[in-house]
């Protein structure tokens, strides 16, 4: 798997995860092993970032989203909603 980016101020970084596994995806939503696999998509706008991600859970009830800073500290989580 890619190492984490190198991001510019206000950047962020949105890193996409199997919902039940937590096994980390790349941008096609295959497992990410190998280095050259890109994990994260950068966005230069948190909010565009989240609803990225909200897109994807939305299409894919097995995918989670995880919203990184410029600094790789964690800002948010998106998972799908649980059905009742």
């Amino acid at each position: 798997m890619e190492n984490f980016p190198n991001l510019k101020a206000g950047q962020v970084a949105l890193l996409r995860a199997e919902y039940n596994t937590g096994i980390v995806l790349d941008e096609k939503f295959k497992r990410a092993t190998k280095e050259e696999q890109k994990a994260y998509t950068i966005y230069n706008d948190v909010n565009d970032a989240i609803l990225a991600a909200q897109s994807i859970i939305v299409e894919r009830k097995d995918i989670e989203c995880a919203i990184f800073d410029q600094n790789n500290t964690f800002i948010r989580r998106i998972e799908p909603i649980p059905k009742p």
